[in-house]
């Protein structure tokens, strides 16, 4: 059986490179920073695969999430309201161009959605020697998605 997954999420990573002009987007969460805000297409923490059809040559129906990392950064003190609003301004760009029509499907073969769940957690910037060089925000939230394949 293959799997949707990597088709996925490329798609995402082509979707919010455009819908993010000034994120750097990218295919998991390691590697080089080039940019303030970073938008990481990551892991899937949950999937469940399900018989689609009868006969020889069964489909599955996939159900998983697509973990989103939005990291922002702010350099100099008295920053995070400013980290805050970046992480929280770039999540509700991307939830908006998920939610729009042609790209609940991503564009890709056999996705019947991908939606963001409206579940999100937000973390900011903690210990006094940060707080003195710069801010961060991070903000997770999940696409679900559903497939045939």
């Amino acid at each position: 059986m293959t799997s949707s997954v990597p088709a996925v999420k490329a798609a995402l990573v082509t979707l919010l490179t455009v819908t993010l002009p000034t994120a750097q987007v990218r295919y998991g969460p390691r590697g080089p920073t080039t940019r303030d805000d970073v938008v990481s297409v990551g892991g899937i923490p949950e999937a469940q695969d399900n018989p689609a059809t009868l006969g020889t040559a069964r489909k599955q129906d996939e159900v998983y999430q697509v973990e989103v990392i939005v990291s922002c950064s702010r350099s100099g003190p008295d920053t995070q309201q400013t980290s805050t609003e970046a992480a929280l301004a770039l999540y509700g760009a991307a939830k908006d161009a998920l939610r729009t029509s042609p790209n609940e499907a991503l564009g890709v073969a056999g996705v019947f959605w991908a939606r963001p769940t409206g579940r999100w957690s937000l973390a900011e910037s903690e210990g006094a020697d940060l707080l003195r060089e710069a801010t961060n925000a991070t903000l997770r939230f999940v696409v679900e998605v559903k497939a045939r394949v």
